[in-house]
């Protein structure tokens, strides 16, 4: 594990928002602080070198950062519980500006497969948390040809949780004027593939600036993607997404509320009620 330098342990910035961790944000440096007792496995940045690929804009040119990511954090009285249910919460920093003219995001990507569910692959859902900030999930699923099946642009404010189904590529994005810190759940069995995104320049739709809000242009690489449906987040008490209940609280409370995140293959019916 590496460890967090003591420069970045609390140090500045104001608690993050709707996080019952101690944590804090630094908007200048766009950068969080982690408080006693809390651990984080790994940090990385990703800036517009590793981002061009991606872009509308495929020759942007500018370098500039456009997301940090913060893997495994928790309370160090959490950690053995959350490893034994196969559990990991992420935190996600995503700038706030735009690049030629797309608002800043992260890369997109879908999940490798857990299990067989009548015959089909199926693989790792995944929970977003907006913590302070304002977001659009991208959101595509990919048919067993290869044709992008389903498009959702998902509005998402503070508060909201957005539980991404098995089969759904995904992509954040930040519309606000401010950076936006995001949380994830997920099964530390699941990893990521970027194949199929990548190829295509990024997802099948891309988030414009627009003025008083946002607008969708299609992504031309995708031939026959259906439109985009854009909508808000749905709030499922009895998945553990109550939207007055923090999610880290409810993993550390309740781990095993989350099976479904781990053996998907046992709740297609829940999960085809949610797409």
């Amino acid at each position: 594990m590496s460890e967090i330098p003591n420069r970045e342990k609390n140090e500045c910035g104001v608690q993050v928002k709707n996080l019952p961790l101690p944590v804090n944000f630094d908007a200048d440096s766009c950068r969080l602080f982690f408080g006693p007792g809390v651990v984080c496995k790994e940090t990385s940045g990703i800036s517009s070198a590793q981002m061009r690929g991606v872009l509308r804009v495929h020759d942007y040119n500018r370098e500039e950062p456009f997301y940090r990511f913060y893997a495994g954090v928790c309370l160090q009285e959490d950690e053995a519980q959350l490893k034994k249910h196969h559990l990991r919460y992420d935190l996600i920093v995503v700038y706030a500006g735009t690049a030629g003219g797309e608002y800043k995001k992260t890369s997109g990507h879908y999940h490798s497969i857990s299990a067989a569910a009548n015959g089909m692959p199926v693989s790792y859902p995944e929970i977003y948390e907006v913590l302070q900030g304002h977001a659009v999930f991208v959101l595509q699923s990919c048919g067993t040809d290869g044709e992008i099946t389903d498009v959702a642009a998902v509005q998402a404010a503070p508060g909201d949780k957005l539980i991404i189904p098995p089969g759904y590529g995904h992509a954040t994005v930040n519309v606000g004027r401010e950076p936006l810190v995001f949380a994830d759940l997920v099964s530390d069995l699941c990893k990521n593939t970027y194949g199929q995104i990548a190829q295509n320049h990024g997802m099948c739709c891309y988030v414009l600036k627009e003025e008083g809000g946002f607008a969708l242009a299609p992504n031309p690489n995708y031939a026959q993607a259906p439109q985009a449906r854009v909508c808000c987040v749905q709030e499922y008490p009895r998945l553990g997404t109550a939207r007055s209940i923090p999610l880290y609280q409810t993993a550390a409370r309740h781990p095993e509320w989350f099976d479904y995140l781990n053996h998907p293959e046992k709740y297609m019916d829940v999960f085809m009620r949610l797409s």
